[in-house]
């Protein structure tokens, strides 16, 4: 996903006037490259918004613990996206983090728009599938969360943003570890 694409998601959720973006883009992100970050992040805006935008390649262990308190407690409208192909992403990174994967939907536990076509008792029976598969660690939680980013983003295309904003909430509660997992999925699917 370019820069350019990333932008525009964000402008189908927020007044272009109302965010300001910092782009980091290296081919390796450095335990400097988090200090400079890590700098920048706590300068006041003049928008509502910010976004980073960190793209790298690679992303050593010592830059994504380095990362891990601005991701924790960010200031309030300080918002992260991470673009790599680091193969290796630390438990406690990925813990605080929404996992997004656009190369395809073959890997997601449902197609969101056959999720969002179901009658609503379908959808919640595909909820019930979805935890019981969980349970019994048939998938992850972060499985999960890829497939309510990509809800999130087909609702966006279909135009239903306050939706897309909601599911966004949803998932944020999740990784916060105050979410049920079930009660996100079913109010998603009473939701759509």
């Amino acid at each position: 996903m370019t820069i350019d694409e990333i932008k525009t998601q964000v402008f189908e959720l927020v007044n272009s006037q109302e965010v300001t973006f910092t782009i980091h883009d290296v081919e390796k992100l450095t335990v400097d490259d988090v200090r400079e970050i890590q700098e920048m992040t706590y300068r006041i805006n003049p928008t509502e918004y910010t976004v980073y935008i960190i793209r790298a390649a690679a992303m050593s262990p010592a830059s994504q613990n380095g990362l891990l308190k601005i991701i924790e407690e960010p200031p309030v409208g300080t918002y992260f996206i991470f673009a790599t192909t680091e193969p290796t992403i630390l438990p406690t990174f990925l813990s605080r983090s929404h996992e997004v994967i656009s190369q395809n939907d073959e890997d997601l536990v449902i197609n969101p728009e056959e999720f969002c076509t179901r009658k609503f008792p379908e959808r919640l029976e595909e909820v019930t599938e979805i935890l019981a598969h969980y349970k019994k660690g048939k998938i992850t939680k972060q499985q999960i969360m890829r497939f309510l980013g990509a809800l999130s983003e087909f609702l966006i295309t279909k135009g239903k943003k306050e939706d897309a904003e909601r599911v966004f909430e949803m998932m944020k509660t999740l990784t916060l570890s105050s979410g049920s997992l079930k009660q996100v999925l079913e109010g998603v699917s009473v939701m759509v």
